[in-house]
């Protein structure tokens, strides 16, 4: 029987907790990119900069054959708007 090993610990990739809280799943769930989300992650404002960067990230990983990340950018569930 294999053994499953999760990441551990939590990046810091935005000053606000949901986009922060959203992008480490995005890393740790999704096949995100640690070095590509932390580069981006800052520029995450609100709800349409969160659509505009994971759009732009999940293009840049289909350039590069990446189907696994491109996908889950694409998908890493929405956050809540409360």
């Amino acid at each position: 029987m294999s053994v499953i090993t999760f990441p551990e610990g939590t990046y810091h990739f935005n000053d606000h907790p949901l986009f922060d809280f959203q992008l480490n799943r995005v890393v740790m769930w999704n096949h995100g990119d640690p070095a590509e989300v932390q580069a981006r992650g800052g520029e995450i404002t609100d709800f349409p900069s969160w659509e505009r960067v994971l759009k732009e990230l999940s293009a840049q990983a289909e350039a590069r054959a990446d189907w696994a990340a491109a996908a889950g950018y694409l998908h890493p569930g929405v956050p809540c708007r409360l």
